[in-house]
Formats: C-alpha cells, structure tokens, sequence
C-alpha cells in the first residue's frame, strides 16, 4: 500500500463516521418528534375524556329536572334523591374521577348497585403497529440500525397522524364495566341513563 491508499481509507472512515453521526442527529430528532406526537395524543385522550364528562354531568343535571329529583354536586360526586326521600334512605350517586366513574344506589346505608363506567369510541379501528426492517442492505449494522429507527419514528408519527384524526372526528360513547353487562356494547347518555336504572 503506498500513501495515498492510507489517505483514501482514512478519508473513507471519515465519511463513513460523519454519516453516523448525521444520521444520530436525525434519528434524535425523529425520535423526540415521534414522542411528542404521541403525547399528543394522551393530551388529545385526556382532553376529549373531560369534555365527555362535563357533557355526561349536564346530561345527568337536565335529566334529574326532568324527573323532578334533587340535584346535589359534592366535588366529583352528583348526589341524586327523590324529592321527599331522606339521602339516607334512597340515593343515586355518581362519582367522577381520572381513574374510575362509579355509579351507585344506596338504600338504608347500603349500596344495592354498583357500576363503573368508562367513555369508549364505538369503531375504533386497529392502527398498525408494523415496524420497519432494513433486510436487504449491505450496510454497516450502526448505519442501518440508525435509519430503521428513523423510518420506526415516521411510521409511528404517521400511525398518531391517523388516531388524532380519528379521535378529532368521533364521539365517545359510554361503556359499563359490569359482569351483568355486555362487555362491548356502547351506550349513548340517554340508552346509559336507562340502563343504570334497570333492576337486575
């Protein structure tokens, strides 16, 4: 090997070693916008989560003056009773909270029924979970690694892009975690309304 080989392959590793690191920044930068697509979305879940609920509250406030019962709020309980019927003895109580929505009857001190519900999108489609794969290059491992983790991050963004979408286009339905109930069935506030009330 004379000198100019040693320059050539001195030259080749730099390149090859300026790639990498261009192509770290990228799949950096892809990464963090991959991240921040998918807080997105916990945000976008959160946010339409609450707008349901403060719905499903209004919705319970204008029924209960429908049906000429009292209407209590206690934090994130609303407090239901017969007009002329002491708490104690009969109530209806609903309670809000990030983790579980419970809807109880009480009667003499006791509960006679409880449900949790949820809010659920009726449809929600399977988004794809497929993970790109760089089989066919001849690449270093470290050069391919990186681009695979670029094209994961975009394919996931695209993946967001199309579940915000969704989610920005549908409403939320009501579901009821019960044994007694169809696990999949969807109810509308007034089918939920119904429901709630229903002896078992």
């Amino acid at each position: 090997m004379i000198l100019e080989d040693y320059k050539n392959i001195a030259k080749q590793e730099q390149h090859h070693q300026d790639e990498i690191m261009r192509l770290e920044k990228e799949a950096q930068d892809w990464q963090a916008k991959s991240c921040e697509s998918a807080k997105e979305i916990i945000t976008l879940n959160k946010e339409r989560n609450k707008r349901k609920e403060i719905s499903v509250r209004a919705f319970i406030k204008q029924k209960s003056k429908q049906e000429e019962l009292e209407y209590t709020e206690r934090g994130n309980d609303i407090i239901l009773s017969i007009t002329g019927t002491p708490t104690e003895n009969l109530c209806f109580r609903f309670n809000f909270s990030d983790k579980r929505n419970e809807f109880t009857i009480v009667q003499d001190g006791r509960i006679t029924k409880m449900l949790a519900f949820t809010y659920h999108y009726a449809d929600y489609p399977k988004f794809s979970d497929e993970v790109y794969s760089d089989t066919g290059s001849m690449q270093d491992k470290v050069i391919r690694d990186k681009k695979a983790t670029i094209e994961i991050s975009k394919k996931q963004i695209e993946r967001d892009k199309a579940e915000k979408e969704f989610i920005c286009s549908h409403d939320l339905f009501i579901k009821i975690q019960s044994i007694n109930h169809d696990c999949n069935k969807l109810y509308s506030d007034e089918e939920f309304w119904e429901e709630i009330f229903k002896t078992q």
